[in-house]
């Protein structure tokens, strides 16, 4: 169990009492560590190891009985009822002047946990063997998938504008595009549209993403850590997102209607076109296969 402060904004009757519950708590079989903001004498002998630190380093790491004689090795010497919890604090400071003899303590720390055998780490063959995840990559993928489409239902509102405005941008291309296809001429058109039909898919998938993974980046790295879904379930299903309506290029189906139909007069048949080359011969330019191209992701 970690604590954080948990004396914060308490009084020193009732900072004592939460401690010695924490303290009950370890009789019960259980670990507690928690980070405690200049504790009282009482308050220091209700703890059993500490760990203290002092510019992001290790100054001292045992048990509370070994407090002071610890920094007496180095010279650093606690007065006479002199509270030994203020003691540490005043060495830990910036501001101490005896910051050499605190350097000389961090390293000697620092040769004491590396001469430490791994004891509680457990070795490749003692870990447990079985299935990283609690649940199969199947389940993972459709919990994943159901707390999504929860997530699209809430934020309805921006499904519907992103919706919109692809229509509106369908429309533009439709409109600027609109009858290119009745002469082979107008290739160079048709070859413009494929590509900003096929950028506009990718960019609008693209950008939906780098503005969506932000905010899921906690939850997502939190909840990877916790064992609880593999990084590839989550990608398939971000993958397999993308292929809703709002978010790819099904919308230019009516472009392709504006681009196609019109120009066959509405009968939806496409034309195969002629158009003389240089050598006087026949080119035959049959749209067909392009302009479907843009018509889907």
């Amino acid at each position: 169990m970690l604590f954080d402060e948990p004396t914060s904004g308490l009084d020193s009757e009732s900072s004592y009492q939460m401690v010695s519950y924490l303290k009950e708590l370890t009789k019960q079989d259980r670990c507690v560590i928690s980070v405690i903001h200049q504790p009282s004498s009482d308050l220091l002998e209700l703890f059993d190891d500490l760990y203290v630190l002092s510019d992001g380093k290790c100054m001292y790491s045992g048990s509370l009985h070994d407090l002071i004689p610890w920094f007496e090795s180095v010279g650093l010497v606690c007065p006479q009822y002199y509270n030994r919890a203020d003691f540490v604090v005043k060495l830990a400071s910036t501001s101490n002047p005896d910051k050499s003899k605190i350097y000389q303590l961090m390293y000697q720390m620092e040769s004491v946990n590396k001469d430490k055998p791994p004891a509680l780490l457990p070795s490749e063959q003692n870990r447990p063997k079985g299935r990283q995840y609690p649940t199969s990559a199947f389940n993972q993928f459709i919990t994943l998938t159901r707390r999504t489409t929860l997530g699209t239902i809430r934020n309805f509102s921006l499904s519907v504008l992103r919706f919109v405005g692809l229509i509106i941008f369908s429309l533009f291309m439709g409109l600027i595009y609109r009858d290119i296809g009745k002469d082979a001429s107008n290739i160079i058109s048709n070859t413009a549209f494929i590509n900003l039909s096929l950028a506009n898919i990718v960019f609008v998938n693209s950008v939906a993403v780098i503005l969506s993974f932000p905010t899921e980046a906690s939850v997502f790295l939190r909840e990877c850590r916790a064992n609880c879904f593999s990084v590839a379930a989550y990608y398939l299903l971000q993958t397999i997102r993308r292929l809703y309506p709002h978010d790819g290029g099904q919308l230019l189906l009516l472009c392709d209607w504006l681009l196609l139909n019109r120009s066959t007069g509405g009968t939806g048949a496409l034309p195969r076109l002629r158009a003389r080359g240089p050598a006087d011969g026949v080119v035959r330019a049959d749209l067909r296969n392009l302009q479907w191209v843009c018509a889907f992701d």
